[in-house]
This record gives structure tokens, C-alpha cells and sequence, in this order.
């Protein structure tokens, strides 16, 4: 199950977090005063196999760093906004879509979809 679990993961990372992380800076990166832009910044937690960070900051400089990352052996994928712990979203790997990944996304960055 492993092999299998891992290969699902960097299968989600290569085709679904990091093109939706990557769509995400260039459609909201300089746009009506909002920066967005991969960070390595990523949580304190245990058994991180596999996490990627984007940064987006809203015209009144207030930031959000949101952390997806997954830990090992787990079935999930966790979206967390690292500066407000209290906000995440988890998403099962098995019916992950980028749609959706991206509406999440901004939604944990208290950003409109329709800037």
C-alpha cells in the first residue's frame, strides 16, 4: 500500500496542487492590490511527507499562508492556513479535483474567486 499511497500522492502534487497553487499566483498575483506566491513556509508537524505553501496578501497587507500538505500513511490531504490554525480543510485523495481544491484554497485565504 505504500508504493501505491505515494505514487497517488506526487500523482496529486504534480497534477492538482501545485498547477491550482500555480494558476492561483498568476491569476491573483497584482491584481486589484493582492500578491500571491509560493512560500517554503509549512507547519511544525510530524511525519510531513510531502507539503507545499502559498503566500497571498490581501490590499490591507494582511497575510495568509496556506500549507497543503499530506503525512505519511495518511489517505488525506490537509489545506491548512498556518496563520489562523483554526481554518483547514481536508481533502480525501481518492475524489480530489482541482476545481475544487482551488475554490477551497481561496476560500481558507479569505479570497474571492471573482477578483
Amino acid at each position: 500500500m505504500t508504493n501505491y499511497l505515494d505514487n497517488k500522492i506526487n500523482e496529486i502534487f504534480e497534477n492538482i496542487v501545485n498547477p491550482s497553487l500555480n494558476k492561483i499566483v498568476k491569476e491573483y498575483d497584482g491584481v486589484n492590490g493582492y500578491k500571491a506566491s509560493i512560500v517554503s513556509n509549512c507547519p511544525i508537524i510530524m511525519g510531513i511527507g510531502r507539503y507545499k505553501s502559498i503566500q497571498i496578501t490581501h490590499p490591507n497587507n494582511l497575510v495568509h499562508i496556506i500549507c497543503i500538505y499530506w503525512i505519511e500513511g495518511e489517505e488525506k490531504i490537509i489545506a491548512e492556513n498556518i496563520r489562523l490554525v483554526t481554518l483547514q480543510k481536508i481533502f480525501n485523495i481518492y475524489d480530489l479535483n482541482k476545481k475544487e481544491f482551488k475554490k477551497n484554497i481561496l476560500r481558507l485565504a479569505a479570497v474571492a474567486d471573482n477578483i
